[in-house]
């Protein structure tokens, strides 16, 4: 997940004081430390200047620049600003915008919002890939118990930016007025209809979807720290058997959950007994950035090795009991992945289609299943209205102009498709990218 990187970077401020302190103690004439100094901010404008002209400062996950886009890029326009707006950190707290509604009934229904880790909607058997990757789901299919949108669209190509706008519903981009800090999240909608709230995370500890004053909204807040299955692959099982045992015991739960998934590096994320496409990569790194040398078919076989074992092991924990009545378990993934197939030499956060490529679904029994119109071309900004109806909140109480729900689109609705790239708020480079033309 992306925004580990957030933690990692103030690492680089230790190297920089330390060069600073012994610039100074080196010299024994004090009157010259100003030139050092001098030089050492020098050395620090020029790398801001050059890495801003060929990155505007959005560098990827773990790569050696990252450490210096926080140090010199972060510092200013949380704590400083500009000109032209406030401090981030005073945006970051303003308070969100209430929710004055509060329903009169308790909710009959579970709600599920599953967000998978890296996960590219063309790499699904469910979808018709070429290789049986979702066997469980296949089957599920079968029977009729899914509703399937097939390929849909990411909001961005970054889990963190991707996340939040989902949390929000937010669907105007560039974010200038900086809503996504202000609209109401999904878990106050939830509470406000009467909603037991969940999070389940399988990746970090620490908050990054949302902001500190969210956290009192999501109820029970499980993070990776405390799950206590041994290997990281096998803890996306350990959530679908909470899961269940929620959903088979009671309703009126709203439960968010971001999968460990198959983030890069994909070997990591299945058993070597469960290789089942070969040859793979016996030295694969950490990076979002790709080796120039590995051959396109390891990472893809490595890929689909990866998607096959957790959708496999996560769907059939899940619904090992059969699906539970009432209940309404909504699955897309926070962005889709390049392969290299292309010539690509990062995996996300980029601006290739493919990474913006994302599946999403509905699954319920059959008798609770809408009559929805899945030829509708989907994206992620759908997915909040979408459950805002599940819980039959008022539409006339809604605070502010959500997407079309998933519900209610017709294939007649659908429009041509974006994804956004970078900043949310509009800085740098940051742009939208076509999808799809209708």
């Amino acid at each position: 997940m992306d925004a580990v990187s957030i933690y990692v970077n103030y690492l680089a401020i230790v190297p920089t004081v330390v060069f600073g302190i012994l610039l100074i103690i080196s010299k024994p004439i004090l009157k010259n430390c100003w030139k050092y100094f001098l030089s050492l901010f020098i050395v620090f404008c020029s790398f801001f200047i050059l890495t801003g002209y060929f990155t505007s400062n959005s560098f990827h996950t773990l790569s050696f620049t990252a450490f210096y886009r926080t140090l010199i890029n972060f510092p200013q326009s949380w704590y400083l600003g500009s000109t032209f707006q406030a401090p981030r950190y005073k945006l970051y707290n303003a308070v969100r915008q209430p929710i004055s509604y509060r329903s009169g009934s308790i909710p009959s229904n579970n709600i599920v919002f599953i967000i998978d880790e890296s996960v590219r909607g063309d790499h699904l058997s469910l979808n018709g890939y070429k290789r049986e990757t979702t066997q469980f789901l296949d089957e599920l299919n079968k029977k009729g118990l899914i509703k399937n949108w097939g390929i849909a669209v990411s909001g961005t190509t970054c889990s963190m930016t991707s996340n939040n706008l989902m949390l929000t519903g937010l669907t105007e981009l560039p974010d200038v007025t900086y809503k996504v800090y202000q609209l109401p999240t999904i878990f106050q909608y939830a509470k406000a209809m009467g909603y037991k709230t969940y999070y389940f995370d399988g990746q970090v500890s620490q908050l990054w979807n949302g902001k500190n004053s969210d956290i009192s909204d999501y109820g029970e807040w499980i993070t990776s720290k405390d799950w206590k299955s041994p290997n990281k692959f096998d803890i996306d099982a350990e959530i679908a058997e909470k899961i269940n045992e929620i959903t088979t015991a009671s309703t009126g739960n709203f439960i968010w959950i971001n999968k460990v998934g198959v983030h890069k590096p994909y070997k990591n994320s299945y058993p070597n007994t469960e290789t089942i496409w070969q040859p793979v990569s016996s030295d694969e790194d950490f990076t979002v950035i790709y080796d120039k040398n590995e051959a396109k078919e390891k990472i893809e076989n490595e890929y689909d090795n990866a998607i096959k074992y957790n959708s496999n092991s996560f769907f059939r924990t899940l619904f090992d009991k059969g699906i539970p009545s009432a209940s309404f378990f909504i699955y897309t993934s926070d962005h889709g992945q390049s392969l290299s197939e292309n010539g690509e030499t990062v995996s996300h956060c980029s601006n290739t289609k493919n990474e913006a490529n994302v599946p999403l679904f509905m699954i319920a029994n059959i008798k609770d299943l809408n009559q929805v119109d899945t030829g509708y071309k989907a994206t992620h900004a759908n997915l909040f209205a979408t459950i805002l109806d599940l819980m039959k909140f008022p539409e006339d109480k809604k605070a502010y102009n959500y997407a079309t729900s998933l519900l209610k689109a017709k294939a007649s609705d659908s429009q041509a498709r974006y994804y956004f790239v970078g900043d949310l708020f509009g800085k740098g480079r940051s742009k939208k990218y076509p999808f799809d033309q209708y």
